[in-house]
């Protein structure tokens, strides 16, 4: 799966020797600047986009099944959680991770927009570049910042002010 500027998300069969995607998926957005599957559901997945959104996508339905507006300015980066099946953390330019519930018992269909409502937010110094869940640690999530700091934090998800570790070294983002 891939994401672009032209703001696509192409599915590509590499076993195939056709040279063209098998599926597109066009958000009605802005670029895409990331995309993750969902390792539990992987007919599942997530893009985030510069206008603020992310989008949950279904290949089984050939469509997106849920918007979320999730952030003031572009989202850089989602992930899902890697035990918590329908979990999933967003990052972006505003400063702000958020972790969302993407059950698909929860979702409204894909016309509705609608507020929705982090589970839980994260409040960063810095724009936001790449944000991940950390391996065997249901609560906390490492992030790195777009344009300013140097640092990887470990944030608790629980605890939305202050990074459970700072690890300096870095001589840009």
């Amino acid at each position: 799966v891939s994401g672009s500027q032209d703001g696509t998300v192409r599915l590509w069969d590499v076993r195939t020797a056709k040279a063209g995607s098998q599926l597109c998926f066009d958000g009605k957005s802005d670029a895409v600047r990331d995309v993750q599957v969902n390792p539990f559901h992987t007919s599942t997945f997530a893009s985030a986009y510069e206008n603020g959104s992310v989008q949950l996508w279904d290949l089984r339905k050939n469509g997106r099944i849920r918007l979320v507006n999730a952030h003031q300015g572009p989202v850089f980066s989602v992930a899902w959680h890697p035990t918590q099946r329908d979990l999933a953390v967003s990052a972006g330019r505003d400063r702000c991770i958020k972790v969302w519930n993407m059950d698909s018992e929860s979702q409204r269909p894909a016309s509705s927009v609608g507020v929705s409502i982090p589970k839980h937010r994260l409040f960063t110094d810095s724009g936001v570049g790449r944000v991940r869940w950390r391996p065997h640690a249901q609560h906390h999530v490492a992030s790195a910042a777009h344009l300013v700091d140097f640092k990887v934090h470990t944030w608790d998800v629980t605890s939305p002010y202050i990074p459970l570790a700072s690890c300096p070294g870095h001589t840009d983002v």
